[in-house]
């Protein structure tokens, strides 16, 4: 299997079975349990990754993460949408509000 046909989740794993320690604890302590168990259930069934397969990984992670914006505009609505996309709407909107009310926005 390529690592363009592979699923996300096995990607996800396949990073953090191969980043280093501190930086793959702090990811995973900001996951909910849901994310935590399908994370576990795919690194427990990779036995074996071979190094061109992490390195292909590693390379799209690379890719997307050096596509981002360099530039800032509009951080606002920026991070109100990053808020509804990590929490959902009723969530983020819950959150949001709450910060409106504390003048923080």
């Amino acid at each position: 299997m390529e690592a363009d046909e592979m699923p996300g989740i096995r990607k996800a794993a396949v990073l953090l079975l191969t980043m280093d320690e501190e930086i793959s604890k702090e990811i995973i302590q900001d996951l909910d349990e849901e994310e935590i168990e399908a994370l576990g259930r795919e690194m427990a069934n990779l036995a074996f990754i071979p190094e061109s397969m992490v390195a292909k990984v590693h390379d799209e992670f690379s890719r997307k993460l050096n596509k981002r914006t360099k530039t800032i505009i509009g951080g606002e609505t920026k991070f109100k949408k990053l808020i509804k996309k990590s929490f959902g709407d009723e969530k983020a909107e819950m959150f949001l509000e709450s910060m409106e009310n504390k003048k923080g926005m």
